[in-house]
């Protein structure tokens, strides 16, 4: 009723939170749909930072956000999803997140993708390479930088 009368960021952005919390996420798809002035990244972040992720990923996916689209979805555990958010956000922050987010869940092959755009600086080589020695994952570095030579000119053809 509110929002018949009044179109105000707050009111808007209240609507989709509410959605969110109470799990009605293909409502929250149909009404950012809808014209709205919501403030979508602030409610975005506001559903990350409550670990309302699902709900999180759909504004940073509408917004295109999609360095916090990448985050959002290593929480999910869809770290393809992130892989491909990283691509588009191409900041090696985020990279980096999405790399150190696929060895944690020991997917070795996308934290190898993830390393083929981390590793370009050396600085950013030796993090990656106290990240993995850090988890024990000896077998794992060692085939990162046995390849390493191998990988980087085909890196840059894709």
């Amino acid at each position: 009723m509110v929002r018949q009368k009044n179109k105000e960021p707050k009111v808007d952005s209240e609507l989709i939170y509410a959605y969110a919390r109470i799990d009605r996420l293909g409502e929250i798809e149909e009404f950012i749909l809808m014209p709205n002035v919501a403030n979508l990244p602030n409610v975005g972040d506001r559903l990350y930072d409550d670990a309302l992720y699902e709900a999180a990923k759909i504004i940073f996916a509408f917004i295109s956000l999609w360095a916090k689209l990448a985050v959002t979805l290593v929480k999910l555990k869809q770290f393809q999803g992130a892989i491909d958010a990283s691509r588009k956000a191409n900041s090696s922050k985020t990279w980096k997140e999405v790399c150190f987010a696929c060895i944690d869940a020991e997917e070795f092959l996308l934290a190898r993708i993830c390393g083929l755009s981390v590793i370009v600086q050396v600085d950013d080589l030796e993090e990656v390479s106290e990240f993995y020695q850090n988890r024990g994952c000896f077998n794992e570095l060692i085939s990162r930088m046995s390849g390493l030579g191998l990988e980087r000119p085909y890196g840059y053809l894709y």
